[in-house]
């Protein structure tokens, strides 16, 4: 059989030995000439070709970019305390609490709003009566459009709250839901409203189902006592807690109620029963009732003050747990919180790595963030940067981003200014890979051709698990491309462009197929400049 050279030759009609030579030339010239003129293409193919293999799947972890420190209050003499906030699409709620004095003192809820992911902010929302007494310690949650505010109120020791119905554009006279004990945390789910709060002496569960409009008996939680370190979350029809212990060395305890609170299971013990002190727990459930808890723990820290942000998860609705992970090193870290979303699960928390002298202050804030429910971790990442201190740090996360709140008193001076309420927003592009168990192999999603010199297809045929998204991600974990689709035989084409229709580089890529229960994950070599 002729080969496919000899086939080309006779297809010109080539007729004698001298044509042949000819024509062999002639092709050997023009083959040259291409290679010649593609030899940046052909070294980027070998040089890409090499660092595929060498670049295992899971390398791609994603960056979360961070915007600027921008600044929500501008006191004259007051300071700001505690904020707090919480997320609705692209509307962001924060509440605070503010104490200054002019004829008199003041202790008073604040509020205020963004409706475009942090870009603009409205002015500063009195929440609570300005006299008598004070306001303070306020928490916050929100539903669509219904906005929740709680707080605590010293005349009587009462549990005070407000709601808004239109995104806290007006907010309604604030009402009492307790006249003693204090708020704790408020969930929300759709028109539910969990509200735990207590005494020095029990601790109480207060439901609503239609929006806040009235509540049902509140229900007593079998605990001593409720504290205000304590943290709830909610996966209908599973209440979590987390809580410390109230002996000394402490330890941080869990408990669950399947039935919306009216029983709980017997407390379970999260952190290791030793002579080191574990406090400050703060818990976070997904869309699949995996559990997420963190504290801060003394465990064979140095100092009298700082120690290491531990992390503990299940995986099953809390029937095991896996093992205790330190997140943190040097030991210099302090009052951490969680917040999950999907698979992405965000731990900020005070860090003195920076300034190792002083016990009270000079603390900033430090961020970490895993794409894969806790199995593995990007960098410590710090997050301020600024010669006096940060705290009361708190996260929110939504599929728009991730978005920090934190008081700061970088602009104290001699007038009297103390702390300010702090904002900073996340880009967050999800990486990583999760397997779940399954192997991300063609068997369960094809990428093809590979290498590309355009287009590349994603087959995910094989697959019977609904809507899916398909990601396409470069080696520093920035998201180029990604689209929703149903799983169907033809698959998804991406035509080698980002999201604003601009062709990508030439370089390796990770294409990411996330499903409601696993991710998937292939390299792609994309060849730019024509086909050698």
């Amino acid at each position: 059989m002729a080969n496919k050279f000899e086939i080309r030759i006779r297809h010109k009609k080539c007729r004698t030995k001298s044509e042949i030579l000819i024509k062999s030339r002639r092709l050997l010239r023009n083959l040259f000439f291409n290679l010649t003129s593609n030899f940046s293409l052909l070294t980027s193919f070998f040089t890409l070709s090499i660092f595929y293999f060498l670049l295992p799947t899971s390398y791609l972890y994603s960056q979360t970019g961070w915007g600027p420190d921008v600044r929500l209050t501008y006191y004259v003499r007051a300071t700001a305390y505690q904020p707090r906030i919480a997320l609705s699409e692209d509307t962001i709620h924060v509440v605070w609490y503010e104490n200054w004095i002019d004829t008199i003192e003041h202790m008073e809820v604040m509020y205020k709003r963004s409706p475009d992911r942090g870009e603009t902010w409205t002015q500063d929302t009195i929440l609570s009566p300005l006299a008598p007494g004070a306001s303070y310690m306020p928490v916050i949650a929100v539903s669509g459009s219904v906005v929740y505010v709680f707080w605590n109120e010293d005349v009587g020791d009462s549990v005070l709250y407000t709601r808004s119905t239109n995104s806290g554009r007006e907010w309604n006279i604030p009402k009492t839901l307790s006249s003693s004990g204090f708020v704790v945390d408020i969930e929300v789910s759709g028109d539910s409203v969990f509200v735990y709060w207590g005494t020095t002496t029990a601790a109480y569960l207060s439901i609503s189902t239609d929006c806040g409009f009235s509540w049902l008996p509140a229900q007593q939680v079998p605990k001593n006592r409720a504290g205000f370190t304590d943290d709830i979350a909610v996966h209908l029809p599973f209440l979590h807690l987390v809580y410390g212990g109230t002996t000394s060395p402490a330890d941080i305890y869990y408990k669950h109620s399947t039935n919306i609170g009216q029983n709980w299971c017997d407390s379970i013990m999260l952190s290791v029963n030793d002579i080191w002190t574990g406090q400050y727990p703060s818990i976070t459930v997904d869309r699949d009732s995996n559990i997420y808890v963190d504290w801060w723990d003394y465990k064979n820290s140095p100092y009298a003050w700082t120690g290491s942000i531990f992390f503990r998860r299940s995986l099953d609705n809390s029937a095991s747990w896996d093992t205790i992970q330190n997140i943190t090193t040097l030991y210099r870290a302090r009052l951490s919180h969680i917040a999950v979303f999907e698979n992405d699960v965000h731990v900020v928390w005070l860090d003195q790595r920076d300034y190792p002298g002083s016990p009270f202050d000079s603390f900033e804030i430090y961020y970490r963030y895993s794409s894969d429910r806790g199995n593995s971790w990007g960098p410590e990442t710090r997050l301020t940067d600024d010669p006096n201190d940060s705290q009361d740090a708190r996260l929110a996360v939504n599929s728009t981003g991730v978005y920090l709140v934190w008081a700061d008193n970088r602009d104290l001076d001699s007038a009297g200014r103390g702390y300010e309420v702090y904002f900073k927003r996340g880009e967050h592009e999800p990486g990583g890979i999760i397997s779940n168990n399954r192997e991300t192999s063609p068997q369960f999603f094809r990428i093809y051709p590979n290498p590309s010199f355009g287009l590349v297809g994603c087959n995910t045929q094989v697959l019977d698990e609904g809507r899916c998204i398909i990601e396409v991600f470069d080696i520093e974990g920035r998201k180029v491309w990604s689209c929703i689709c149903d799983n169907t035989p033809k698959g998804v084409v991406w035509d080698g462009r980002d999201r604003k229709g601009k062709e990508v580089r030439t370089g390796v890529y990770f294409i990411r197929l996330r499903t409601g229960k696993n991710n998937y994950q292939q390299k792609v070599v994309l060849l730019r400049g024509g086909r050698p």
